[in-house]
């Protein structure tokens, strides 16, 4: 028999099938289905009730690497969705990545007992899962007209900042556009006030927030809920409409007056393996270093290329631009970092800053 024929048997257990999913879906709307079985399903019967959310579990970003130990690679990860504690859905198995990109989607019919959705993400293990955080999207914050963006995780492990891409469409509503994760601050500096920010630009393609003072931001920090207060790491996009230009944003801060968009960074781990205690990194970073991480202006060859080529997707790589800013846990200047990276021996964790992932040659969406 050909390829891709099938029996009249196998054709008819397969309408059979098809029927019996029809009867499911019909009897109970609560049934939540991938948006493939429901476009089958239509085709069948043009009465077949529609959704009432649609639902794409698109990326996660910034997770921990709960494989860090030598030998163990990178997580792989999975998305649960669960309602009212009950799992409704589940996607595939992302492998080997700290940076898992899903982009599936499925359908709710009902939706009058959901007070919440919990998309939990986790690292799928020879014996387990190791949990890796959740995202908790009450029902009030898409109800009206669903959300599109990237949420940060919780219980993401100390000092981690994940975030899940998600979208929430709702029948008969436009959905708005994806929003990264940024925010947008006017502050007025008084005659006897700074800014009362320092701002890291050693690597003069990016302006990094290295340390709040007292100041117009800082009093701005405390009039607003944390996830509008601007931290330390966050990167500056623009200065009063000025971008891609860090000189004249730097100039705009002399003004009385920023409109500032920041966008927050992007943290993840990486394990290197330096079994060859010979080999450079090949890595050109700022003279002099300054600061608390150190910024890769330039790859060449050695240890970073050599896990670069390793590396499926090009968002798992290290790229230029990015800052080393832990080795094994352990923080500090940039000249000890670099000390730190230089002396190492075998396989060690490596954390990571990315200023966003909009300087990806294509950031896959």
């Amino acid at each position: 028999m050909g390829a891709g024929c099938c029996s009249h048997d196998e054709a008819a257990a397969a309408t059979l099938n098809d029927k019996a999913q029809l009867e499911v879906a019909r009897e109970s709307e609560a049934d939540s289905l991938q948006v493939r079985d429901v476009e089958v399903l239509k085709m069948m019967d043009p009465e077949l009730p529609k959704p009432k959310l649609t639902i794409t579990i698109v990326d996660a970003k910034g997770i921990r690497n709960s494989d860090w130990l030598p030998g163990l690679g990178k997580p792989d990860c999975y998305c649960c969705v669960l309602k009212g504690g009950t799992e409704i859905f589940k996607t595939k198995t992302i492998n080997n990545s700290l940076m898992p990109l899903w982009e599936e989607r499925f359908e709710i019919f009902d939706d009058t007992d959901i007070e919440e959705l919990e998309f939990k993400v986790w690292d799928k293990d020879f014996i387990g899962s190791d949990y890796l955080g959740k995202v908790v999207v009450k029902k009030e914050a898409f109800a009206e007209n669903g959300i599109n963006g990237e949420f940060e995780m919780e219980e993401a492990g100390g000092n981690i900042r994940a975030y899940l891409g998600l979208k929430i469409e709702v029948a008969g509503k436009e959905c708005p556009p994806s929003s990264a994760v940024d925010i947008e601050v006017t502050v007025e500096r008084g005659d006897d006030m700074k800014y009362g920010i320092r701002i890291d630009d050693q690597s003069k393609l990016d302006l990094q927030i290295y340390e709040i003072e007292e100041g117009a931001f800082q009093k701005y920090n405390e009039s607003v809920e944390p996830d509008l207060q601007v931290t330390k790491s966050d990167y500056i996009v623009s200065v009063n409409g000025i971008e891609d230009n860090c000189e004249e944003m730097m100039q705009q801060f002399n003004t009385p007056k920023v409109t500032v968009k920041f966008k927050r960074a992007l943290n993840f781990t990486v394990i290197l393996d330096k079994s060859d205690t010979t080999k450079k990194l090949g890595i050109i970073v700022p003279k002099p270093m300054r600061n608390d991480c150190l910024a890769i202006m330039k790859i060449e060859d050695g240890l970073i290329k050599d896990y670069n080529d390793k590396c499926a997707q090009e968002s798992d790589q290290i790229l230029e631009r990015d800052r080393i800013v832990s080795v094994k846990g352990r923080t500090g200047s940039a000249g000890h970092l670099k000390t730190k990276m230089d002396s190492m021996k075998g396989k060690f964790q490596v954390g990571m800053q990315r200023p966003h992932p909009g300087h990806l040659k294509s950031v896959p969406r």
